[in-house]
C-alpha cells in the first residue's frame, strides 16, 4: 500500500526471503528443455508456500464469476484469526443469476508434481465454498485467442458455519492428468468434423499460477474469512521463454475477456470437465486497496429471503410428490459436484431399489426415485421413467475384460441407440478386480481397475454418454477412492456380532480414508442374509447325522422368516445416513410386488421408510456435514446435519443388541446440547402435523435440547427462518395422512405375527396385559386419524408396536441366555426364527458330538501346517504403513508345546490405516467335507488376546465359509484364554473352509482348532 511503513522486523524477514528465493533459484526463467508432465526435472527444488495472513494488506482479488456481485468488504482483521492474529475477511452481496464467483490468490508459477499441496484455513457465514487452482498449459496455443490453454482443479468444500475449516487439494498432478486426457478427447471429437483444426494439447511444463475460492452460496450477503495459505511441495517450473504465447506468467498477469478456446466449454462456472473458458474470469486488478464496510451493512449472520429457500411446490405423480427432484428433460446433464450427484445442477439424494422385475409405476408408489438394474435399461423403460421423472443405476454396455483392446472392440453397439441411457445417473462396475479375478499379467487389482477406468474414459462422451461411476470394493476402499467417483458399502450388522455402534464408528472412520471428498452410498439390506437363511431354511428341513443311516425330518410345517423387522431397517437406514451416506440402495432378493405376508410387510416398511427419508432429502442431498451427538443416556446418540440456515438434529435408539431383537424405542428425557447454535434458531419438532415448537435452553457449552420421549427415531429442526419452517409444515400435512396410515399398519402386522408366532392362545398375566395394552394404543391411533390429529396418531401407533417389541425382546434374551453367543446358534440370531432354535435344541437331544475331523489344529509344527494345507494370506503388500506377522511359537499354546500367534504392528503410523476395511492377516483351513446336507457340526477355538486390540471392529475373527459374515464371531479382548465355538448346519455339499483373520493392531494368540459332527445316539428309521 502506497506510503505504508512496515515494521523492523517485517523488513528483515522480506530481505531475509529474498535471499533465500535467490539461494534455491525462484525467479529463474533461463531457457531449458521441457519434460513430460511425470517427470519435470527442470525445476527448483521443492519447498514449502506460505501466506500466514498476517500483514495489513489484503491479498485475495475479485475473478469475476458466472453470477452478478459486488465486494461490501475487503480487508485483513484483526482477532479470530485460524493462526496468528490476523485474517482476511470479503463480504460479497451475490445476485440469483449465476452459480459461481472467483477470489483469486496470485502465485508465481508453480511446477504440477505428486508432492504439490495447496491449503488454506478457511471460514464463511455459509456452507459450500470450494477450493480450486487454475492450471495452464503453456505449451498448447488456443487458436482463437492465441493465450495458452488453462483449466480448473477442484479441491475441498466447506462444510461447516462459521468454524474454521483446513480445504485442501489432494493428487494434484492426477487431478491435472484426468484432465488434460478430457481435453485431449474433446479436441479429437472436434477435429473429426474439421481435420484442419486439430488442437494438439501439450502437457509439458504445466503449472498452477492461481489459488481460487469459488464463495458462491447462494443469493444474499456472504462472508468468507481466509488464513494461512501453505502450498508444500512448491517449486517454480522452468518456463521456455522463447514459446510465443506463453500466459501472462511472463507478460501483464491479467487476463482480458475473450470467447472460450477452441475445444473448450464456455460459459457458466466450471464445466463438468472442470475447465472453465477465459470469458468467465474478469481482469485481476493489480492494487490491493480496502474495501471499507458500508452504511447498514453488521457483522451478523445473515438470514436468507424467501426466494433463496427451494420453492415449496409439489410436482405429483400418481399420488407420489417428487418435491425437490430434477425436471423432466430431452436430455440431463449428470455430474457429481463434490460429494453430491447433481441432474442438471439440482442434487438428489438416491434412493434406489434392486429391480427385480416390477412395474416401474409400483415402485415409483413406494416412493422410490431410483431403480437399480442388473442390464441397461430398453427404450420402453426410459420413456416409462421419463413420465415417472425416475432414475436409473445399471452396469454401462462396455466389455471391460480386455482393457489393452481397442475400445470400438468393447462397445456393445447393439444397446447403444439415439437418446439412450438419459434417464441413467451412474454407471455400476460392481465388485473391482480382485487378485482372484486379475488377468494374466497383471498383478495390482488397484492398477487394473485404473487401466479400467482409463479404458472406459477414452470412448466419446458421443459414443457412450459421460456418468458418475460407482463400484463396490471388497476391500482397499482407500486406493480405490482414487479411482471411482461414488463407492459402494455393503456391510450390515443385523443378526451379527458387529452391533450398531461399531458400525457407525466403521462407516465414519472408512469416510474419512477416502480421498478427494468421494461420497459413500450405502447397500441396506431388506431380507435377512441369504447365508442365514440357508441355515434356517435347512433346519426346518431337516436334519441328518454323521452317518447316512440317521435321518430326521423337522416336523410340521415350520416357516422361515425373511423379511427384516420394520424397526431394524430403519435402524439400519438411518445409521447409514448419520454416518454420512450420500445414496441408498435397497437389496431386494426377490419381487415385492408377490402379495404373501413377508413381502406385505417389508413392502410398506419400506414405502415408510421413504417417506420418512422424503422429508429430509432437502438436506441430505445439499451434503451438508454430520456431527455426532452424544444425549445423556447411553444407547440414545444423534447426529446434526449442518446446512445453510437450517441444522436438521436426529436422534436414535441404539439399544444393547438392537442388531437381533430390535428396539423397543421407549427412551424418555432424553436431552442433547447442540454447541454452536446461532441465537436466532429456534427449535422444533417435526411431526406429521408439522412442526411443533420445542423448548430449549442455553446452557454452559451450547443449548440443551429435551424430548419428553423419544420413539425409535426423530426429528429436530432448527432454523431462524420463517419461510421454512412454513414449507417444512405445509410439506408434513401433505404426507400425513399415508404415514400414519403406514404405521397403523406396520402396527397391527406386528401383533399378528406375535400371536401367529408365539401364543394365539396361551397369552395371558402380563403377556396378555402387554399385548391388550397395544391393541389399545392402535385403536386410540385410528380414532386420531379419524379426527385428523396425524402427530398424535402416528405416536400412538409406535405406541402400539412398542409392548411387543419389549416382550419379543425378553423371550429373545431368555431363550438365548444359556448361548455362549446369539451366533452360536443360527437360529438364535432373531426374535422370529426363535421356534427354529426349540426344534433344534430338541433335535441335538436325539445326537451328540463325534470326534474331530480338522487335522493341524494344533498348531504344533510348520510342517504340519503344510502337510494338512493350510494356508496364510497376507495383504500387507497393499499396506506398507503395518508389518503383519503369522508364526507358531511357544507362546501361542493352550496345549502342547506351541500355538498360532497372530500380531499387526504399525511400522510407519503416519502411512498406516487407522481401521482395517480388510484383514491384514487370514489363516484359511484345508477344504473339509463334513457330511450330508442337514449334518449339524460345531467348531471350536481357543482365543487368548492379552490387550484390547485397537484399530477395528473386527478385532480377531473366526468363521466358516458356509455362514460367513453374518454368522462370525468376533473378539477384541479376551481375560486369559477363552473358548470360542459356534454349530452350524451343512446346507450344501460343497466343501467348507475354516478361517481366522486379524484385523486390529496387537497380538492374539490361537490354539486348538477343531470341527467336530454331530452323530446320532441310536438308529432313528
Amino acid at each position: 500500500m502506497p506510503g505504508f511503513q512496515r515494521p523492523i522486523y517485517h523488513r528483515f524477514f522480506i530481505i531475509f526471503a529474498l535471499v533465500l528465493s535467490a539461494w534455491w533459484g525462484f525467479g529463474n526463467f533461463a531457457v531449458s528443455q521441457t519434460l513430460p508432465l511425470q517427470t519435470l526435472p527442470s525445476q527448483a527444488p521443492a519447498s514449502v508456500y506460505y501466506d500466514d495472513h498476517e500483514t495489513p494488506e489484503p491479498a485475495w482479488l475479485d475473478g469475476g464469476g458466472a453470477c452478478s456481485h459486488s465486494i461490501l468488504l475487503r480487508r485483513r482483521e484483526e482477532g479470530g484469526a485460524m493462526t496468528g492474529s490476523r485474517a482476511e475477511h470479503i463480504r460479497l452481496q451475490c445476485q440469483n443469476n449465476g452459480d459461481s464467483i472467483y477470489l483469486v490468490y496470485r502465485l508465481r508459477p508453480l511446477a504440477i508434481t505428486n508432492e504439490l499441496l495447496p491449503m488454506l484455513g478457511v471460514k464463511a457465514s455459509r456452507s459450500g465454498v470450494k477450493l480450486m487452482a487454475r492450471i495452464v498449459l503453456p505449451l498448447t496455443k488456443d487458436p482463437q485467442t492465441g493465450r495458452a490453454v488453462t483449466f480448473f482443479v477442484q479441491g475441498g468444500v466447506y462444510s461447516s458455519t462459521n468454524r474454521w475449516q483446513k480445504l485442501r487439494i489432494d493428487r494434484m498432478q492426477e487431478l491435472v492428468s484426468e484432465q488434460v486426457a478430457r481435453l485431449r478427447r474433446e479436441a479429437d471429437e472436434r477435429a473429426r468434423s474439421n481435420p484442419a483444426e486439430k488442437l494438439l494439447i501439450n502437457s509439458q511444463s504445466a503449472y498452477m499460477d492461481y489459488v481460487f475460492l469459488d464463495a458462491y452460496c447462494g443469493e444474499g450477503i456472504v462472508d468468507v474469512f481466509m488464513d494461512s495459505l501453505e502450498i508444500s511441495g512448491a517449486s517454480e517450473v522452468v518456463l521456455p521463454s522463447a514459446n510465443p504465447y506463453l500466459l501472462a506468467a511472463q507478460s501483464n498477469q491479467t487476463n482480458q475477456a475473450s470467447s472460450a478456446p477452441h475445444g473448450l466449454s464456455s460459459g457458466g462456472a466450471p464445466t463438468e470437465e472442470g475447465v472453465v473458458a477465459w470469458s468467465q474470469l474478469s481482469d485481476f486488478p493489480p492494487e490491493t486497496k480496502e474495501v471499507g464496510n458500508p452504511e447498514g451493512i453488521q457483522d451478523i449472520e445473515t438470514v436468507p429471503s424467501a426466494e433463496q429457500f427451494p420453492s415449496t411446490e409439489e410436482d405429483r405423480v400418481d399420488g407420489v410428490a417428487t418435491q425437490g427432484a430434477p425436471t423432466p428433460s430431452a436430455k440431463n446433464e449428470i455430474r457429481m459436484r463434490d460429494s453430491m450427484l447433481t441432474i442438471n445442477g439440482t442434487p438428489i439424494f438416491v434412493r434406489a431399489i434392486r429391480y427385480r422385475g416390477e412395474k416401474l409405476a409400483f415402485l415409483h408408489e413406494i416412493g422410490f426415485n431410483t431403480v437399480w438394474l442388473a442390464t441397461p435399461p430398453t427404450a420402453e423403460m426410459e420413456a416409462e421413467a421419463l413420465r415417472l421423472n425416475m432414475w436409473f443405476i445399471c452396469p454401462p454396455p462396455i466389455d471391460l475384460s480386455n482393457v489393452d483392446g481397442e475400445p470400438a472392440d468393447a462397445i456393445q453397439m447393439d444397446q447403444l441407440r439415439v437418446f439412450a441411457y438419459n434417464r441413467v445417473i451412474a454407471w455400476d462396475l460392481g465388485v473391482p478386480p480382485t487378485r482372484v479375478t486379475l488377468p494374466e499379467g497383471e498383478t495390482s487389482a488397484v492398477a487394473y481397475a485404473r487401466k479400467q477406468m482409463r479404458f472406459l474414459k477414452s470412448i466419446p462422451d458421443s459414443t457412450l454418454p459421460y456418468r458418475p461411476i460407482i463400484a463396490q470394493p471388497e476391500k482397499d476402499i482407500r486406493h480405490f477412492s482414487t479411482i471411482y467417483d461414488v463407492l459402494l458399502t455393503s456391510r450390515s450388522p443385523l443378526n451379527s456380532t458387529l452391533d450398531f455402534v461399531s458400525f457407525g464408528y466403521w462407516f465414519r472412520q472408512t469416510l474419512n480414508s477416502v480421498r478427494g471428498s468421494k461420497p459413500l452410498w450405502s447397500i441396506v439390506p431388506t431380507q435377512h442374509d441369504p447365508l442365514l437363511l440357508g441355515q434356517w431354511r435347512q433346519t426346518a428341513a431337516g436334519v441328518f447325522g454323521a452317518q447316512e443311516n440317521f435321518y430326521q425330518r423337522s416336523g410340521g410345517n415350520l416357516s422361515v422368516p425373511e423379511t427384516l423387522p420394520t424397526e431394524q431397517l430403519r435402524l439400519m437406514t438411518y445409521s447409514c445416513v448419520m454416518a454420512g451416506s450420500r445414496g441408498l440402495l435397497f437389496e431386494s432378493p426377490s419381487r415385492l410386488d408377490s402379495g404373501d405376508q413377508e413381502t406385505v410387510y417389508r413392502l410398506k416398511s419400506l414405502s415408510l421408510v421413504n417417506l420418512e427419508l422424503l422429508m429430509l432429502e432437502q438436506w441430505l442431498s445439499q451434503g451438508g456435514s454430520f456431527a455426532t451427538l452424544p444425549s445423556n443416556i447411553p444407547h440414545v446418540a444423534g447426529a446434526v446435519l449442518a446446512t445453510p440456515h437450517v441444522r436438521i438434529l436426529i436422534p436414535l435408539c441404539l439399544e444393547p443388541e438392537s442388531q437381533y431383537s430390535g428396539a423397543s424405542g421407549a427412551s424418555r428425557n432424553v436431552e442433547f446440547i447442540v454447541r454452536g447454535l446461532p441465537s436466532t434458531y429456534q427449535c422444533w419438532k417435526y411431526s406429521p402435523d408439522g412442526l411443533i415448537p420445542l423448548p430449549y435452553e442455553t446452557v454452559a457449552g451450547g443449548v440443551k435440547i429435551v424430548l419428553d420421549e423419544l420413539p425409535l427415531v426423530s426429528t429436530i429442526v432448527m432454523t431462524p427462518n420463517p419461510t421454512i419452517m412454513t414449507s417444512l409444515s405445509r410439506r408434513s400435512r401433505i404426507f400425513a395422512p399415508k404415514m400414519v396410515g403406514l404405521m397403523q399398519e406396520i402396527a397391527d402386522l406386528r401383533l399378528r405375527y406375535f400371536l401367529q408366532f408365539y401364543g394365539s392362545i396361551e397369552l395371558q398375566g402380563n403377556e396378555l396385559m402387554w399385548f391388550e395394552r397395544g391393541k389399545h394404543y392402535l385403536e386410540q391411533s385410528k380414532r386420531n386419524s379419524e379426527a385428523q390429529d396425524y402427530s398424535e396418531a402416528f405416536l400412538l401407533a409406535q405406541r402400539a408396536m412398542r409392548p411387543i417389541m419389549l416382550m419379543e425382546n425378553r423371550i429373545w434374551r431368555e431363550k438365548t441366555a444359556s448361548l455362549p453367543s446369539p451366533n452360536f446358534v443360527p437360529s438364535a440370531t432373531a426374535f422370529r426364527s426363535l421356534h427354529l432354535l426349540d426344534r433344534w435344541t430338541s433335535l441335538l437331544a436325539t445326537l451328540e458330538e463325534g470326534d474331530n475331523i480338522l487335522f493341524g489344529g494344533d498348531f504344533e509344527t510348520i510342517q504340519n501346517f503344510k502337510i494338512y494345507n493350510w494356508r496364510n494370506f497376507q495383504n500387507q503388500t497393499e499396506l506398507p504403513g503395518i508389518v503383519a506377522r503369522a508364526g507358531i511359537l511357544p507362546e501361542g499354546a493352550h496345549e502342547g508345546e506351541r500355538g498360532l500367534t497372530l500380531e499387526i504392528v504399525a511400522k510407519n503410523p503416519k502411512e498406516a490405516p487407522s481401521l482395517f476395511d480388510s484383514p491384514p492377516i487370514m489363516i484359511q483351513s484345508p477344504p473339509l467335507m463334513i457330511g450330508p446336507v442337514g449334518t449339524i457340526y460345531e467348531v471350536e477355538a481357543w482365543v487368548n488376546i492379552p490387550r484390547k486390540l485397537v484399530g477395528s471392529v473386527e478385532g480377531l475373527k473366526i468363521s466358516d465359509t458356509l455362514s460367513g459374515d453374518v454368522l462370525a464371531e468376533r473378539v477384541l479382548e479376551t481375560n486369559g484364554w477363552k473358548k470360542v465355538s459356534f454349530r452350524r448346519i451343512v446346507k450344501s455339499e460343497e466343501p467348507i473352509h475354516i478361517t481366522i483373520s486379524l484385523s486390529g493392531y496387537g497380538k492374539a494368540l490361537v490354539d486348538n482348532v477343531s470341527v467336530r459332527p454331530f452323530k446320532s445316539r441310536e438308529f432313528v428309521q
